[in-house]
């Protein structure tokens, strides 16, 4: 017989209750500047002639030959025009493959001076002009490239939001939950909620325990999936300041990128107490952290509680069976009375039914005899009419 109580609270737990996991609502990041785009380190170079825009030098060094660069222009203050190109063996060929990019040879020759990059327009005019306004770098299945130098080009960087410090170990119970809500990109949010469920399958484990850092990173990935949210991931940062901390990175470059977490909770389930084996020695009180004498008083009157909650169900419950097997008892009395009718009707409808066939048979009986009296007095009669010719 087993009888459970789940303890209430009437606050709300802090974010940051299980063990330091909290993670901080960020506002959305509304500019480029805001994700470290690097200042366009460009010439912009507008006359009665033709438009003209020259990179200081390049070092494209950390690309592959099969690695891409997109380019972001706008050509004459129109809207943005991409072309995403092989990087290619060097600063050489990377122009000849620009200048092969489809549409790009309609607004722009590319060329090199030295080793820096030269675009051309190709009308003419004094109100005339070329903007690079992006640069990412992709390899060749189009995942975003980190370059370990840099390129002198402006480079677009991804968002990037960092949580406050792993404080674990954690574990949750089956009714612990940490949840926050998260937006990619200027997307609706959704709500991403890391359960105990959510851990074990994470960590292929059974205990609900976030150990590490990059446990926690695990787990974040499983529950971002289970919330059908994209674009985002989370890692543990490796260097600077903030080493060892768990940081969320859109896959997404640009002014447009963002991340915005927010309403983050952590929700601590309520403790359960059994009854089926009570036990209120001291050391059985103090691993339930009744550890005082309020805190010993507080236990013992939960277990009351629970025991004197549990007789209201029993008594409750013996009171509805007791209804129940009243109204059964005037449904089997009425059945009962249903069927010696029933027995009556049945029993009325053969006795008229035999009256009616009696009635008849005397009938017949009745015919047979008046036809046997006709026959007879036919045969005395013609024995009359022999007799006169005798």
């Amino acid at each position: 017989w087993n009888m459970r109580r789940r303890a209430t609270s009437s606050t709300s737990p802090d974010p940051g209750e299980l063990a330091g996991i909290k993670l901080t609502s960020v506002a959305a990041i509304a500019s480029g500047s805001a994700l470290g785009l690097t200042p366009v380190n460009t010439t912009n170079n507008v006359g009665v002639g033709q438009a003209k825009l020259t990179t200081t030098s390049l070092n494209i060094s950390g690309l592959g030959a099969t690695d891409k660069v997109q380019f972001s222009f706008k050509f004459d203050g129109s809207s943005a025009q991409v072309y995403d190109v092989a990087k290619g063996a060097d600063l050489d060929a990377l122009i000849v493959n620009l200048n092969a990019a489809s549409g790009f040879s309609t607004y722009a020759v590319a060329s090199k001076s030295g080793t820096e990059l030269v675009i051309t327009g190709k009308t003419l005019g004094a109100d005339k002009s070329i903007e690079l306004t992006n640069v990412t770098y992709t390899d060749t299945l189009g995942a975003s490239i980190e370059l370990p130098t840099a390129t002198n080009l402006p480079y677009s960087e991804k968002a990037k939001l960092t949580s406050a410090a792993f404080g674990g170990p954690v574990t949750l119970d089956a009714d612990d939950k940490i949840q926050f809500d998260i937006a990619v990109g200027g997307a609706a949010s959704k709500l991403v909620t890391i359960d105990k469920a959510t851990i074990d399958a994470a960590l292929s484990s059974n205990t609900g325990t976030i150990g590490t850092a990059a446990n926690y990173v695990t787990v974040l990935n499983k529950a971002l999936t289970n919330a059908g949210v994209t674009g985002v991931a989370a890692s543990v940062e490796t260097v600077g300041a903030d080493a060892g901390k768990v940081i969320f990175t859109s896959t997404a470059r640009g002014s447009t990128a963002s991340i915005k977490i927010s309403d983050a909770a952590a929700t601590k389930g309520a403790m359960e107490i059994s009854v089926d084996t009570i036990d209120i020695s001291a050391a059985a009180l103090a691993g339930l952290g009744a550890d005082s004498g309020d805190k010993i008083r507080q236990a013992i009157s939960a277990y009351v509680s629970v025991v004197n909650t549990a007789i209201g169900k029993v008594t409750t419950a013996a009171s509805n069976l007791g209804a129940v097997s009243k109204r059964i008892e005037t449904q089997t009395n009425f059945v009962d009375t249903l069927m010696d009718t029933i027995d009556k009707g049945v029993g009325d409808l053969i006795d008229a039914d035999l009256s009616e066939e009696s009635t008849r048979l005397q009938a017949l009986q009745t015919k047979q005899q008046l036809g046997v009296q006709a026959l007879s007095i036919a045969n005395s009669g013609s024995q009359n009419i022999l007799r006169l010719f005798q």
